[in-house]
């Protein structure tokens, strides 16, 4: 036999031999897959007692983020069962149980969809929300009233609870509240038709409803909003407005309880004794009540 042929065949036999090798090891690995995990979750039956469970498309040459982490972890499966290789919000031993393939970051478990169970439905600027419900995954998502994202705070997301604040303005009415959990498109976002109502601000009847030049006013009522507004008061004959100093504007975030304190302006030319509309004013909108400036 000529020395070329000699090669040709003896390189042959090589390449056979290798490929047996690493199909014999392929196939311990998979077998030693189902020996960990069969009797539990029976995958010698499903859909990962093939090659497709650390190959894409099944293509050998090829390993996904499943088959890196089991060989970085030196072929131990149960030292990766809590990491979520393939980054779709599931863990190795969650997708295994489920029967999604723990490699593949298109096939994940069918989450049950989140489910609410109340809202607060009114509020303002600053006002906190604590939604309840199940099913909201412990991975912070997002909360969206109208077309304004609302602020989730660190650790303010569990499966169970989301509290959010409303910080952005919002103009006064109902709105929808979508939101929308992790992983992003494993399930549809939850929309809620006018869900959230934010509030004009609101005055309790004013007591004392009068008062002298350089006197302090503590005006009482809700949905003040955390951000200070402006109080004037409007002479309703001629429309001129005056300002008033604000000296104290706070508002419950939980409740909407808000309570403010103003000093009634100095007199002159243009601001009589006599009767006025009482304006407050915040970010969202205006209320007015009867307030009269005596001598």
């Amino acid at each position: 036999m000529k020395k070329k042929q000699i090669l040709t065949t003896t390189l042959t036999v090589a390449v056979l031999v290798g490929t047996a090798i690493s199909v014999l090891a392929l196939g311990s690995y998979l077998t030693n897959f189902n020996s960990q995990y069969d009797a539990q979750y029976q995958t010698a039956g499903s859909k990962l007692n093939s090659c497709n469970l650390c190959h894409p498309g099944g293509n050998t040459g090829q390993l996904n983020p499943y088959a890196d982490a089991f060989a970085a972890s030196g072929h131990i499966f149960g030292s990766i069962e809590s990491a979520d290789s393939d980054s779709d919000g599931y863990t190795n031993i969650e997708e295994i149980a489920a029967g999604t393939f723990p490699g593949d970051p298109n096939d994940f478990p069918n989450a049950p969809p989140p489910n609410i169970l109340a809202i607060p439905t009114e509020g303002t600027i600053g006002t906190e929300v604590v939604l309840t419900g199940s099913g909201f995954d412990t991975k912070k998502g997002k909360v969206v009233i109208g077309n304004a994202y609302a602020k989730i705070a660190k650790d303010a997301w569990t499966d169970t609870t989301i509290s959010f604040t409303v910080k952005k303005i919002i103009p006064a009415g109902p709105h929808d509240v979508t939101i929308y959990t992790q992983p992003y498109g494993a399930t549809p976002p939850i929309i809620l038709p006018s869900g959230f109502t934010v509030m004009n601000p609101e005055l309790a009847p004013l007591s004392p409803s009068s008062g002298s030049p350089g006197t302090e006013i503590a005006i009482s009522g809700a949905f003040f909003s955390t951000k200070k507004g402006k109080v004037y008061l409007e002479d309703p004959s001629t429309g001129k407005l005056k300002k008033c100093k604000v000296t104290s504007w706070s508002m419950d975030p939980a409740t909407g309880a808000s309570e403010l304190r103003f000093v009634v302006p100095k007199l002159s030319k243009n601001f009589l004794t006599g009767t006025y509309q009482l304006v407050i004013t915040n970010k969202v909108g205006t209320v007015q009540k009867t307030f009269t400036v005596g001598p």
